[in-house]
């Protein structure tokens, strides 16, 4: 069998002979199947990409080699607020700046160099090119790639067996793409065929492309889903089902539809479909098949491509449907209304019973325990467990039978009913939190986790029977690397290779070796934590924070083949060498939270009596207008629609990250002076040192541009290749660099990557601000949470941590304030990015996973880690605000319940940081928060005792802090300015402003600016 890329390189030699595999003449590029996703432009064009916009839900990139058009582009875009949707920079290589199988559609506007199979490495399977030639366009579809699996079903397939098909799914090593945790949440399901993703969420159907996770389309609808059932945690997807070309769903009058799966276009209407419940597609061949529903009392088949009733049968509340070629299966009858209960086999296209089974004798029938059937091998397994409701209580019927059956898994011969197996139990640390007991037909094999002896001990295993003979069994551990044996709030997912479960852990099938990477774990509340198509694993959100982890909806993938040799290649510009007056740190502001500690404190004084003296209305995409950039506000690296402010050199600097621009204004007045654009977002405020303007981009390069008139010196990749991603709704490198750099030194250092166990893991740079010359380069690819020595500390009196912290020490370290990366930060003589520190000279690192707190080398003070939540921005993982001047700690408390919202903490140079038992507990030293009483360092802080505190007698969320000599400007969420004395805790005045996005404030030469949620940056002074 020919690999993927010898198939590649035929394809690529049949395109560069001018013999595509679909050739046609079309009026225009997005006149094909695809309509929507990620489309690249090669080869500038303005009209044709403003066309493609209002053509389809495309999100569009441009990629030309001639600055001059790129900049004429940019700036037509920018102007009519469509940057963004389309966005554009210089290209001029030989392969293309994109990850494997992401581009949707792929437009080649007139000649290029770029080679054939380098077009088809980018575009996903079943996407399209579409290259012109002179005045037509000839389209490819890039076939679909073999082993590539689909899940169609709620439980995959019609026949109920949650095993997946797909053969590439492997241990991923990188991430394909992410959207927001709003648009899809954890408690909602998806299917995926077609190279699409469909969902339902508040009362719609949502479309989108599989492999980049743009949007496509999303249309009413109404399965039939009660506020029981979303409360409960479980929305799933048993009235929906999808193939290649349609997707098939009950719109809000009712009726049951089969919808065009490119466009939502209404292909068939089912009159006779009832209103189902359940819905099972079975295909036969390339035709569009069968469809087989129940609703609460009946069964039917419908001849999917024509409507027609082949044919409908009576039954009470029929459940637990599954279906092939060879029968529909079922069980009938309500056992809470004390109705007989049975099972069903009919044929699919006559509804004739081919065996029927009512021979139950306990007084709670079996069957009325399942929790769902799988079919396998000529095999029914039905999974038992206890259900939620009972007559008269489920308690008072096991005490009145005892030996009752309470759950596990029975099989039975789908030919005649028979009872092949009754003995089966299941629930092993998959059925942590009551998830059903789940039976899998794989490589000829029954699996089930289950509680099973071993070594005298009983522990969670996987269990196989072969089909053969299901009296026999194999027995081989869970992989629990990273958990301790800790289950999780979903099943284990199958695929023909795997086990997979937990934090990302695979188990081998076959060898039953473990092996693992934990760039995060499934969703809770889901029936399935991770969901295998398409050569990728789909995972949703998740409220919990187990670790570190990626979060949002995502899709994973393998590792590739091969990588490039990594590099980072220098960009000289105009301005390169340029050298400006120097910051003044005691009344400017020139980085995020001022200074390279990020102490949010600056010694010259603002007036108390405040007054608008601008205000500056920044250019931002349409978001009102546009419901796809309005998908870019759920960015969870971006604090709001522009960057809070930093200020110095007489200006004014903030970002716009969805149009990817820096503007600076003018300080005194906020008349603008000039803008730069990137080639991706800019996700914090710029660094001022030295007359140079620095920058990273979630694109993979930093910038430097002069400050003065905003011209380039340099720009340095610093991401190992340039192959982008797809990240909330735009194009972004798999290794993105943050937007706010520290200068420490005279040396700037950042950090790069999305997570250390993704792609290249997390870089961190020392870097010459005036050359962009590299100084050192170093790296991390773990956060320690996967080890399992060095957590269970007993405590100061010698006792055992509790049980939570033994087995799941992230329960007891502030794994809010933990994250997988994290803003640059000057940590003592380090600088660190998350908790690990690197020596400012050497870069050599050390990780402190233990301690939450970093130390402000002039003071001796001790910060909390994330002060400025960067990361996933969710307003209950959010860290409060704190900023330090001098010896004190002003911070604040999240408002739930009584207690300081508002609080000054003293330092003592050379005193212990005293854990609140009393131990002797240095901040300097790595501290096991499960010694403590409490996990949060604000008690650690509430253990030196205040100078002064106020009480929490409003519900105030801080969402900008700043101190300014000796007052302190805490900004709530509502807008809501308050001015408070740092000796005393004195209020000293109140005003009302416009809500603010998220440390949105700054101050300089006693003035205060603040840059607001809509888009505004104020300056407030006398």
């Amino acid at each position: 069998m020919p690999t993927w890329s010898q198939r590649l390189a035929v394809l690529g030699m049949v395109l560069f002979l001018g013999v595509p595999l679909l050739a046609a003449v079309q009026s225009g590029p997005a006149d094909g199947k695809i309509q929507g996703g990620l489309c690249v432009l090669v080869g500038a064009d303005a009209e044709l990409s403003e066309s493609l916009v209002q053509a389809g839900s495309f999100v569009v990139h441009v990629l030309d080699p001639e600055a001059t058009t790129v900049d004429a582009l940019v700036q037509r875009l920018t102007g009519k607020r469509l940057y963004g949707r389309v966005s554009a920079e210089v290209w001029n290589a030989a392969t293309l700046p994109f990850a494997d199988n992401l581009v949707s559609l792929l437009v080649v506007n007139g000649p290029t160099t770029i080679p054939d199979t380098e077009l088809l490495r980018v575009v996903r399977p079943l996407g399209e090119i579409a290259a012109r030639s002179g005045t037509t366009w000839k389209r490819t579809t890039k076939p679909w790639i073999e082993g590539m699996g689909e899940w169609t079903h709620w439980r995959h397939g019609a026949d109920g067996n949650m095993v997946s098909k797909d053969r590439l799914v492997d241990v991923p090593a990188r991430v394909q793409w992410t959207f927001g945790r709003d648009v899809v949440s954890e408690r909602t399901f998806a299917l995926y065929a077609g190279g699409r993703i469909f969902a339902y969420e508040r009362d719609e159907v949502l479309a989108r492309d599989a492999f980049n996770g743009m949007p496509l389309w999303r249309k009413r609808a109404d399965l039939g889903i009660g506020k029981e059932e979303k409360e409960a945690g479980y929305v799933n997807l048993d009235r929906m089902v999808a193939d290649g070309d349609r997707v098939y769903f009950a719109t809000p009058d009712g009726v049951f539809k089969a919808h065009n799966a490119t466009n939502e276009k209404l292909d068939q209407t089912y009159e006779q479909a009832g209103t189902p419940l359940l819905v099972r597609l079975v295909k036969d061949g390339d035709g569009p098949g069968t469809l087989v529903l129940a609703d609460m009392t009946s069964v039917r088949a419908l001849d999917a491509g024509s409507g027609k009733l082949l044919w409908k049968q009576t039954a009470s509340l029929p459940m637990h449907l599954v279906a092939d070629a060879s029968g529909v299966y079922y069980i009938t009858g309500d056992f809470v209304k004390q109705e007989a209960v049975e099972i069903f086999a009919r044929d699919l296209k006559t509804g004739k019973v081919l065996w029927q089974r009512s021979d139950f004798t306990d007084p709670c029938p079996w069957p009325a325990l399942a929790v769902g059937i799988s079919k396998g091998y000529d095999m029914l397994a039905f999974e038992l467990q206890v259900p939620r409701r009972w007559p008269g209580g489920y308690k008072e019927y096991y005490k009145k039978n005892p030996k009752a059956r309470k759950g596990g898994i029975i099989v039975l011969s789908a030919k005649n009913g028979s009872t092949v197996n009754d003995k089966l139990e299941s629930g092993g640390a998959a059925a942590r939190h009551g998830e059903w007991n789940v039976a899998y037909w794989v490589n000829h094999n029954l699996l089930r986790n289950a509680n099973v002896m071993k070594d005298k001990d009983q522990r969670s295993g996987i269990v196989m029977n072969p089909v053969s003979d299901l009296t026999k069994e194999t027995i081989f551990d869970d992989n629990a690397v990273g958990d301790r044996g800790f289950g999780h709030c979903y099943p284990p997912t199958i695929t023909e290779r795997f086990y997979i479960y937990g934090q990302l852990n695979f188990t081998d099938l076959k060898t039953q070796q473990h092996s693992a990477n934990q760039i995060t774990r499934g969703g809770c509340g889901m029936r399935v934590g991770y969901l295998p198509a398409n050569g990728l694993l789909y995972v949703h959100p998740k409220h919990c924070v187990c670790f570190p982890m990626l979060d949002g909806n995502s899709a994973l993938a393998m590792a590739y083949p091969s990588s490039p040799t990594p590099t980072h290649p220098l960009v000289k510009g105009s301005a390169f060498g340029a050298t400006g007056a120097p910051a003044d740190p005691a009344r400017e502001w020139p980085m995020y939270r001022h200074d390279a500690s990020r102490t949010g404190a600056v010694a010259r004084e603002v007036p108390t009596q405040l007054k608008v003296l601008w205000t500056r209305e920044i250019p931002t995409p349409d978001y009102a207008k546009d419901e796809i950039a309005a998908e870019w506000l759920q960015h969870q690296y971006l604090s709001g629609i522009i960057t809070p402010p930093t200020v110095a050199g007489g200006l004014v600097f903030v970002a716009q990250p969805d149009s990817h621009q820096i503007l600076a204004l003018d300080a005194v007045s906020g008349q603008p002076k000039w803008s730069f654009t990137a080639n991706g977002r800019i996700d914090g405020p710029p660094t001022y040192h030295n007359g140079l303007c620095l920058f990273g981009s979630r694109s993979g390069w930093l910038f430097a541009v002069r400050a003065s008139d905003g011209q380039l010196s340099w720009r340095l990749r610093l991401a190992p290749d340039d192959r982008r991603i797809s990240q909330f709704g735009q194009v972004e490198s798999a290794t993105p660099v943050p937007g706010s750099p520290v200068i420490i030194n005279g040396k700037l250092y950042i950090g790069a990557g999305l997570h250390p166990q993704a792609d290249s893991g997390v870089l961190v740079f020392c870097i010459e601000p005036a050359s962009g010359a590299i100084v050192w380069q170093k790296g991390y690819t773990s956060l320690g949470y996967e080890e399992r020595e060095g957590w269970t500390t007993p405590r100061s009196d010698g006792s055992a941590p509790p049980l939570a912290a033994s087995d799941n020490p992230w329960r007891t370290t502030a794994i809010r304030e933990y994250e997988a990366f994290d803003l640059p930060v000057r940590d003592g003589n380090s600088v660190a990015v998350s908790r690990w520190q690197f020596d400012l000279v050497t870069g050599a690192p050390k990780l402190r996973k233990l301690s939450a707190f970093y130390e402000v080398p002039e003071t001796n003070v001790w910060m909390r880690r994330r002060t400025w939540s960067y990361g996933p921005r969710r307003e209950d993982h959010r860290t409060p605000l704190a900023v330090t001047s001098g010896s004190a700690v002003f911070t604040t408390l999240l408002p739930r319940g009584p207690g300081a919202r508002l609080m000054r903490v003293d330092f003592t140079k050379g005193k212990t940081f005293a854990d609140t038992e009393g131990a002797v507990a240095d901040a300097d030293k790595d501290i096991d928060m499960a010694k403590l009483p409490s996990t949060s360092p604000v008690t650690r802080y509430l253990g030196l005792g205040p100078k002064w505190k106020v009480d929490n007698d409003k519900k105030v969320v801080a969402h900008g802090l700043v101190c300014a000599g000796k007052q302190l400007f805490l900004l709530s969420q509502a807008g809501v300015l308050e001015i408070w004395s740092t000796d005393d805790g004195t209020k000293l005045g109140e005003q009302r402003l416009e809500k603010p996005v998220f440390d949105g404030l700054a101050a300089a030469d006693g003035r205060l600016y603040l840059s607001t949620a809509s888009g505004k940056v104020i300056c407030l002074g006398r």
